[in-house]
């Protein structure tokens, strides 16, 4: 794919070919770039061939073409500056044979102060005054020189130095200087730059905050389950897939890192969005260029999935170090520390919002099918919790504050959270409420929200997310990408207030499979809560279908019951719902769950719709209703098959069989 120009991208400043050192001009390992404007105002470059193809391999060196190659490519048009890879490989040698490695010295933003620029006269005159020129923005300084040790190449808080892994930009731009030996000098700028990290491969640096993360998960093998492999993907999708190259290439050994078989597949599926490391004219080649990648992962590089971490939180995702950090078990600090039973026993024990029904922090959901009820079951959670009144069908609440994100309803929660007051005989006052748009994809509108939240809501907070569709509008919620960064962002919210995040979601085609969507989503709650409707008596249920750390039996029956709760302009009376909580019979306790078999389902829908409804069907009458309820069966099975499924929803509490016909329950 050729690389787009103009389009927003950052000016550059031009080559200058007569002014670059013949030194450089003479070594075959170039290649053409395009700037793209960074978040910051700066510019990152993304190297391409001199036919404008991006490389995500351009340490190959079938890749690298020779100085009048890529010169004529820029000036044709591709790209917008030039480049030389640092490859490691010996330039030349010395008087007395030794190799001679060119290494270069990049400083970002020297006009920043006069502080900076003396500091870079101070490195250049330290190095014996070697080639130097200006960087393509005009505020930094590169410089090249020769050193007979090849040093560690690396950032640091001073500046940048590579003589190996990094492609570094070339313009001959307010050239001074010749390339000469300064090995020396580049012995003590790599000591001070890089102390006790000498003789190490490029090995990524970590702020401080980040080092114990780091620590903590080096080295370990980490098991490949679902939970797992959703936080790595929300890891990797809070980093663009289009970031700086080394960027890329340290998340793609962060995952080879952990030497999961869908290693390749998670990385490919994260890069497939980028133009720089993953579109060519030819997909395969791509795929070959990342498989090449990730078998090259070096443990005594130092990366692990802390490097992802590191780089998930350069994007500003709040919740990397507590993604991060959830793979590291309790007490990984204590390593090898065994527990006596006396030990075991005074650990605390799990504590519950709602007894064996909700824990204090974490992820959960509150599913079903649309007319449940699940969003009035929801709002009767948030005004039992913020409230702590009394119990929920007959479990313990312990009070906590709830913000409760109306993103499916708007302005209905209003009438609902009234009719649940007029209902209870008290206001549920403590509630607070988040109206409007709000999409877990928009990392800005994310640390917002998360920001607001940690201001005015204090420690413990449970915040209801009602729904998971509306705060991911545009995403596919099959996707494990997609969903992985949904649920990494609820992780960052919830690990940010200490607490816990509900959301409210839809079932899917077959409610019997869980939450609709990515099999993520279901592996990553701590509790989900499953709400099911009798279409026919109107009676609802609601019971804990996945409880991670305890007991999953909880279960209760409820109804809705119309409230009226004002009247509008007209005089007419606004009416809504509130839960009220019902005890099952035995007649009911069967047929609350939707009917597992496909043709008795039909033959209830069909059942349902019909206008004799509420006063039930003749035998003839409801046989009719079943047979045309099923119109893929073949006529010469038809009748038998319409009869089984009218005897399967009578055995399940459905409806009644009589001698007249077939009742509502």
């Amino acid at each position: 794919m050729a690389c787009p120009l103009g389009s927003g991208a950052v000016a550059a400043l031009p080559v200058k070919a007569e002014a670059i050192p013949d030194l450089l001009k003479g070594l075959p390992r170039w290649v053409v770039w395009m700037a793209m404007p960074k978040a910051d105002g700066g510019m990152k470059k993304i190297p391409c061939d001199a036919n404008g193809r991006f490389l995500t391999d351009y340490f190959n060196p079938l890749k690298h073409r020779s100085f009048d190659e890529v010169l004529a490519a820029y000036k044709s048009g591709v790209g917008h500056g030039i480049g030389l890879v640092m490859t490691g490989e010996p330039v030349g040698h010395a008087g007395d044979g030794a190799p001679l490695y060119l290494v270069g010295v990049d400083l970002d933003k020297i006009d920043g102060s006069d502080e900076k620029k003396a500091a870079a006269e101070e490195i250049w005159f330290g190095l014996g005054k070697p080639y130097r020129e200006r960087s393509p923005g005009g505020k930094g300084l590169r410089m090249f020189a020769l050193s007979r040790h090849k040093p560690h190449s690396g950032l640091s808080s001073y500046g940048e130095l590579y003589a190996e892994g990094r492609f570094l930009t070339v313009t001959g731009q307010a050239a001074r200087g010749e390339v000469r030996d300064a090995t020396d000098g580049i012995r003590v700028l790599g000591e001070k730059w890089f102390p006790a990290k000498t003789g190490q491969k490029n090995v990524v640096q970590f702020p401080r905050e980040f080092m114990e993360i780091n620590r903590l998960l080096a080295g370990d093998n980490w098991p490949e389950t679902e939970d797992r492999i959703a936080q790595v993907r929300a890891l990797l999708a809070a980093v663009p897939a289009d970031t700086e190259y080394d960027v890329w290439r340290n998340c793609t050994w962060a995952v080879a890192s952990l030497e999961w078989h869908c290693g390749r597949d998670l990385v490919k599926e994260w890069s497939r969005s980028s133009e720089a490391h993953c579109a060519h004219d030819d997909g395969a080649e791509a795929g070959i260029a990342i498989d090449v990648l990730f078998d090259s992962y070096d443990p005594s590089r130092g990366v692990s999935v802390g490097t992802l971490v590191h780089h998930a939180k350069e994007y500003r995702w709040a919740g990397a170090p507590q993604a991060a950090l959830s793979f590291a078990p309790q007490g990984h600090a204590k390593r090898f520390t065994l527990l006596s039973r006396a030990d075991l026993d005074a650990l605390p024990p799990l504590r519950w919002i709602i007894d064996s029904v909700l824990p204090e922090s974490g992820l959960a959901a509150i599913y079903g099918e649309p007319g449940s009820g699940k969003t009035f079951l929801a709002i009767d959670l948030a005004a039992r919790i913020s409230s702590g009144a009394g119990n929920w069908f007959g479990r313990n609440v312990s009070q906590r504050p709830v913000v409760y994100m109306a993103l499916e309803g708007g302005r209905g929660i209003r009438q609902r959270l009234a009719a649940w007051d007029l209902h209870n005989g008290f206001k549920a006052e403590k509630i607070r409420v988040l109206l409007g748009a709000l999409q877990l994809q928009d990392a800005t509108a994310v640390d917002a929200l998360i920001a607001a939240l940690t201001e005015q809501c204090a420690s413990g907070t449970v915040v209801i997310i009602d729904t998971l569709a509306q705060a991911t509008l545009g995403a596919d919620e099959n996707s494990g990408l997609d969903m992985g960064n949904a649920l990494g962002v609820a992780q960052s919210i919830a690990a940010a207030l200490n607490g816990l995040v509900i959301f409210v979601h839809h079932s899917g085609k077959d409610a019997s499979r869980g939450l609709r969507g990515h099999s993520s989503l279901n592996a990553a709650m701590d509790a989900v809560i499953a709400v099911h409707r009798n279409r026919l008596s109107g009676v609802r249920d609601w019971n804990v279908s996945k409880m991670k750390d305890g007991d999953d039996t909880a279960a209760g029956t409820f109804t809705l019951t119309s409230v009226v709760v004002g009247v509008d302009e007209n005089a007419t009376e606004v009416v809504s719902c509130a839960v009220e909580e019902a005890l099952p019979s035995a007649a009911t306790a069967s047929k609350l769950a939707a009917p597992s078999g496909k043709n008795a389902k039909a033959v209830l829908d069909a059942l349902m719709v019909h206008p004799n409804m509420s006063k039930g069907w003749t035998t003839e009458n409801a046989e009719t209703i079943a047979k045309n309820a099923l119109p893929e069966v073949g006529s010469v099975h038809r009748a038998s098959r319409a009869k089984a499924a009218l005897a399967a929803l009578v055995k399940g509490g459905y409806i009644k069989k009589t001698e007249g016909g077939y009742h509502p329950p």
